[in-house]
């Protein structure tokens, strides 16, 4: 009998090994033939080969992208390319992207566009010299990415070039706004004294302004400080919102009766800025309107942002709000859903988890299926040490959705100990989808 069994589990062994290979041959496979597309096929297919490669953000053929970046006469090619590479973060092609950009009078303002794109992703600073030429092309689209590009890239020494800019005449205005966010974006002091100037001028292009707030709270001079607050006494709801967003990046004691203000204003996007800025430890003294906020405001968005501010707070108040938001079933499910997750992403502790609990045993009571799906969704990706007895719920649960994620998040949190029941679950749950899923569980344990 011994010897019948371990022949068994021999056979078994082998065609799992067997699978294993066969799947790692299907994947060579594939990528095969798409290298050889890569290096043969016309440009349409190669274009295919790509997007399918970014969908996957499957890296395996970089090194021959990289040889085709190079010598592709293709600008959608080589634009595609480019555009693969800064969704995976690929740096290899750096020195490439550099001599297409260098060579910014005889390529395509869309490629150049790409590069730019690429080079600030990446990090590169090896081609700043040339962005700064590109701020005076005469492609409005390419001096625009050339702006983009040296606000993420640049830093305060290129300050001077972006004042100057800002303020000749004969640079064209629908840069501008451009230029005043880079200044933000480099963290620029010495532009301090001229961003108030636009923020403190009524009559300046709303666009600048807005704009200007913003940059401010970047640089977080804290100077900056009460003329932003001045904006909260204009009329304007979205220069508001920006003011409100610029203020939340400076220190608390000196933006929070500002900002709890911003909380009661009639514009829903003044609200969340505030509800956003107010996202801090500091923020505590909030408690109380953020409470109010994400009971009763009559935008969900603003609840939205009240609940994770106040999981953001971090207090045993703010904690204790959110579980009783939670817990009331008069409340809509994405109210509910938002206060749940905010506590499993700030609080999962014993506190909390009879909270779950409580909510679990009355969703299932009632028949709440919506309820049970977005806490089984969510604690099935969870990794807690804290959540074993919750898992042992959604085992036994005759609800199949509860026993799909409970065997997910034993295998997440590498319950082993649960593993027999996995195994029952595996032969004799009347789900088919459950027993694979087990079976499934079994093989990574």
């Amino acid at each position: 009998m011994v010897k019948k069994y371990s022949l068994l589990l021999l056979l078994g062994l082998c065609f799992c090994l067997w699978l294993s290979a066969k799947e790692g041959d299907d994947t060579r496979s594939f990528l095969d033939e798409w290298r050889e597309t890569v290096h043969y096929g016309i440009d349409r297919e190669i274009l295919e080969v790509i997007k399918k490669l970014k969908s996957l953000k499957e890296t395996a053929l970089n090194n021959e992208l990289k040889d085709l970046l190079a010598r592709s006469v293709s600008t959608e090619i080589r634009t595609s390319i480019l555009d693969f590479f800064t969704a995976v973060k690929y740096t290899e092609a750096e020195d490439i992207a550099v001599v297409i950009l260098k060579n910014y009078d005889n390529e395509d303002p869309g490629l150049l566009r790409a590069v730019l794109i690429y080079l600030s992703e990446i990090g590169s600073k090896k081609g700043k010299s040339t962005i700064v030429e590109l701020i005076d092309h005469d492609n409005d689209s390419i001096s625009m990415g050339a702006l983009i590009a040296l606000g993420k890239l640049g830093d305060q020494s290129e300050a001077d070039i972006l004042l100057e800019k800002l303020d000749d005449a004969e640079f064209p205005e629908s840069r501008k706004s451009q230029i005043i966010v880079a200044l933000g974006e480099v963290g620029s002091k010495k532009a301090v004294n001229r961003l108030i100037e636009i923020v403190k001028n009524r009559s300046e292009d709303k666009v600048w302004r807005m704009y200007a707030c913003e940059a401010l709270g970047k640089i977080k001079d804290a100077s900056a400080i009460p003329v932003i607050k001045t904006i909260f006494a204009e009329n304007d709801p979205l220069l508001k919102a920006y003011a409100a967003s610029a203020l939340a990046n400076f220190n608390m004691s000196d933006v929070l009766d500002i900002l709890i203000q911003g909380l009661k204003d009639n514009y829903w996007k003044v609200r969340v800025a505030s509800a956003k800025g107010l996202a801090r430890p500091e923020g505590a003294p909030a408690i109380d309107i953020l409470k109010y906020k994400a009971q009763k405001d009559p935008e969900g968005v603003v609840r939205r942002e009240a609940i994770k501010a106040l999981g953001a707070i971090g207090t045993g108040e703010a904690f204790n709000a959110l579980r009783d938001l939670f817990e009331d079933d008069g409340q809509t499910m994405d109210i509910r859903e938002t206060a749940f997750s905010t506590l499993v992403d700030h609080d999962l502790s014993h506190t909390t988890i009879a909270s779950i609990e409580k909510v679990i045993i009355l969703s299932k009571e009632r028949n709440n299926t919506k309820t049970l799906d977005f806490i089984a969704r969510k604690l099935s990706a969870t990794k807690s040490g804290n959540l074993r007895s919750i898992y042992i719920i959604f085992l036994e649960s005759s609800y199949f959705v509860l026993r799909i994620h409970g065997i997910r998040g034993v295998v997440i949190n590498r319950i082993y100990d649960l593993r027999m029941r996995i195994e029952e679950l595996s032969k004799d749950d009347p789900n088919t989808s459950v027993q694979k899923e087990a079976l499934s569980a079994l093989d990574k344990m």
